[in-house]
């Protein structure tokens, strides 16, 4: 969480965003591998390909899965749906906050309207 935090802007709203989180999670496969009985975990794999053109109806972004785009409180950013919306986060550089909060998203630009399949 701290490399996060800390390369927060270079990790965002960049060309380096899907290369830079899929080494960040291959460090957080390792660092659970470390530790005894979770030597064969493996975080799932998402191909953002497929869903190149229509990330809004991507499957980890669903209100039955993470939380779908539409799940999102206006005011308060925290995600409102999906397995998601009870998660705690804590902050991060990005924010002002100071103690645990909510999950939040910001989706930059906000999607189209969502048409259920």
């Amino acid at each position: 969480v701290t490399s996060h935090v800390a390369l927060f802007s270079y990790a965002h709203g960049t060309s380096a965003f899907l290369h830079w989180h899929r080494w960040y999670l291959v460090g957080y496969e390792n660092a659970l591998r470390a530790q005894p009985g979770f030597e064969c975990v493996t975080v799932p794999y998402w191909d953002w390909e497929q869903d190149s053109g229509s990330e809004f109806m991507a499957y980890p972004l669903r209100a039955e899965t993470f939380g779908s785009w539409d799940g999102v409180d206006a005011e308060t950013g925290c995600v409102t749906n999906g397995i998601a919306a009870d998660w705690e986060a804590t902050p991060s550089a990005s924010t002002a906050q100071t103690n645990t909060t909510c999950l939040r998203r910001h989706f930059q630009p906000p999607p189209p309207p969502f048409v259920p399949e």
